[in-house]
């Protein structure tokens, strides 16, 4: 569907009004977030549209509502969590769902708003919001009485989550017939699908001849698919993993959209067979250009892509709702999401056969009328509860007065408080983490194009027999930080002898906390530089970085290194010829894999090495230590 057409429809419903009828009452305020692009993208395409159909629209941004420290923690903290604190970040946005404290500290932010935004809807006819906090917002002036016109809130996100919906708010409308259908499933509210938010431009098909003007100006082979990569107007998440794994599967081209993030453009143009561009005003054309999208989190290059035509694929997701918009995505089968190399490959298989585009037009066959025709019907049909729009004009005076909001009492002046200080923890705990790696305790990265490889799980003395199959496989061994035996030490002076890479182990916040003595990495690597075995000044951590595996760093004076995956050797099954581990199919370009080798038979470690060291090699991926990788600064 065309999500288009159906604006002419409402043009009769304007008409319908009457020059009579086109007093102030007639003004259409449309409330947006400037946290990323999506959200004002969608609120200025929806002024666009309604204005042509001769209706007066004004916009506004939420944030301009709330004190400014807490525009500077909304803007800037959003960025910096996702980026540097992620697991922080999923937590928050899990315990949002959760009727709890958090849920309720960040509901705070619309009553704060409220006595702003209710002056804001003063004479307004409707009230739109393309921002989950402006809808509660605007929910709680319903639910107190204070506004009486029609009110919509539009979804920017694939998947429904529980800031977006309000039972105050008349209607509930989606870009996708999934993502309604969800949203009813999950909370029981009624949701529509009005289809995308984005300029017509986005439908055009790209001319031949611009086409080719284009993949010249770019310097595209013309034979080689072109995937563009998109990481919303900031550029985050892991995106040179991303480009890498895209390089590795030689399928594509990269083509990667860095918006307003330098740093990492500069990074990217520094990589054979990639393209990095900054922000641009054609996506459209390159959209036109390109035969497959990469994502990470279904904002509104997402979005864009559905109206262009353009197959994607969700690959390596923001926490939060970039993965649950993925979870959606691929449930109702409409990008695959991949998890590792293995998926990434067959989901872009997927989407460059020619059955792709058809398949994602019929995922917006269902969608009904577009938010501009439901804005209007509403003004004409006077959807509203009972009793709730004025039968006559109103009075000047009545016009001009403010609704009247109620005055926030001392509780929640405390709240405010609370609300400030878990504000400053949180900026502590991004932008610190931020300014940390800005300043020495950068976590380290491996050269591209290249796989590491690290073994734990078992006493140093018990790998003194596989000390060649470590050597040939660069497979570095972590060593524990307490616990050592005359026998362990004899095998670690062995190991480093022969050229075998020693770091130390993983640690966990918990542990930190109840037992920093089991956490002291650095005084066990100068207890065993004292009896002439060399430890490498770097530490694994297990999933993504977080403000107290930099601090543990930092106490210890190493740099940090990123475990991709941990791949566990199962004992059962287990042969010299036929190794069950499963780490060949974790391996991508970037990758640290960590081989967990607690429970499996002597004979299972060297087989899955030379397994893994084979599949790597194979793929155009150069197997290096871990001693190699660098920290950028």
């Amino acid at each position: 569907m065309n999500p288009h057409v159906r604006i002419g429809e409402a043009a009769g419903h304007v008409e319908h009004l009457g020059k009579a009828r086109r007093t102030s009452r007639d003004r259409v305020l449309i409330i947006s977030g400037s946290v990323g692009a999506g959200h004002d993208g969608a609120a200025e395409e929806l002024r666009r549209r309604l204005m042509q159909l001769g209706l007066d629209v004004e916009c506004r941004d939420f944030l301009d509502a709330l004190p400014r420290w807490m525009r500077f923690v909304l803007r800037s903290g959003y960025a910096a969590s996702v980026t540097h604190a992620p697991r922080f970040y999923d937590w928050l946005f899990t315990s949002i769902e959760r009727t709890g404290p958090v849920r309720w500290l960040c509901l705070l932010l619309p009553r704060l708003a409220t006595r702003t935004v209710a002056r804001w809807c003063t004479d307004a006819a409707s009230v739109v919001s393309t921002y989950p906090l402006a809808s509660q917002c605007v929910g709680l002036l319903v639910k107190r009485g204070a506004l009486d016109v029609p009110t919509v809130t539009y979804l920017t996100d694939p998947a429904v989550h529980r800031l977006w919906v309000c039972e105050y708010i008349d209607r509930h409308l989606t870009v996708l017939p999934a993502t309604a259908e969800q949203g009813e499933l999950a909370y029981g509210i009624p949701m529509t699908a009005a289809g995308p938010l984005v300029p017509d431009r986005f439908g055009t098909p790209l001319p031949e001849h611009r086409r080719a003007e284009l993949r010249a100006e770019l310097g595209i082979d013309p034979e080689r698919p072109l995937a563009i990569v998109v990481a919303g107007s900031l550029g985050m998440g892991r995106v040179p993993e991303t480009v890498d794994a895209l390089v590795a599967t030689g399928r594509v081209v990269p083509l990667v959209l860095c918006g307003r993030n330098h740093h990492l453009r500069r990074t990217l143009q520094r990589r054979p067979g990639v393209l990095a561009l900054g922000w641009r005003d054609d996506v459209h054309e390159l959209m036109g250009l390109g035969n497959v999208l990469v994502h990470n989190a279904g904002g509104l290059s997402f979005t864009e892509s559905l109206v262009a035509g353009l197959p994607a694929v969700t690959f390596a997701c923001i926490t939060g709702h970039g993965q649950a918009n993925g979870d959606v995505l691929a449930r109702y089968g409409i990008a695959p999401r991949a998890e590792t190399f293995e998926d990434l490959c067959a989901a872009l298989d997927r989407q460059l056969s020619p059955g792709a585009s058809t398949r994602l037009r019929e995922s917006l066959a269902d969608s009904g009328d577009d938010a501009a025709s439901v804005v209007v019907t509403d003004l004409h049909e006077g959807r509203l509860r009972a009793g709730r729009m004025p039968a006559t004009e109103p009075s000047a005076a009545s016009a001009t007065r403010r609704p009247k909001v109620p005055r926030r009492s001392r509780r929640w002046r405390v709240a405010a408080v609370a609300l400030m200080t878990t504000a400053m923890v949180t900026l502590g705990t991004t932008r610190g983490v931020d300014a940390a790696t800005r300043h020495g305790f950068a976590v380290a990265t491996l050269a591209p194009g290249s796989v590491a490889i690290a073994v734990e799980g078992v006493a140093p003395h018990r790998l003194t027999s596989f000390t060649s199959a470590l050597r040939n496989a660069a497979a570095a061994v972590v060593v524990p930080t307490k616990g050592w035996t005359p026998a362990d030490v004899r095998a670690a002076r062995e190991l480093t002898a022969a050229g075998v890479t020693l770091v130390t182990e993983p640690c966990d916040e918990v542990a930190m906390l109840s037992q920093p003595s089991s956490c002291d990495a650095g005084r066990i690597r100068r207890e065993l530089s004292h009896r002439h075995i060399a430890v490498a000044p770097l530490m694994l951590s297990v999933g993504s970085i977080d403000p107290d595996d930099l601090v543990l760093a930092a106490v210890n004076a190493t740099k940090l290194l990123r475990v991709t995956r941990v791949v566990p050797l199962r004992a059962a099954a287990a042969t010299p010829t036929s190794p069950v581990g499963s780490a060949h199919s974790a391996a991508g370009p970037g990758s640290v894999v960590l081989i967990d080798d607690r429970a499996a038979p002597p004979h299972a470690l060297p087989a899955e090495l030379a397994t893994l060291r084979r599949a790597c090699t194979a793929r155009g991926l150069r197997v290096v230590s871990v001693a190699t990788a660098r920290a950028e600064r």
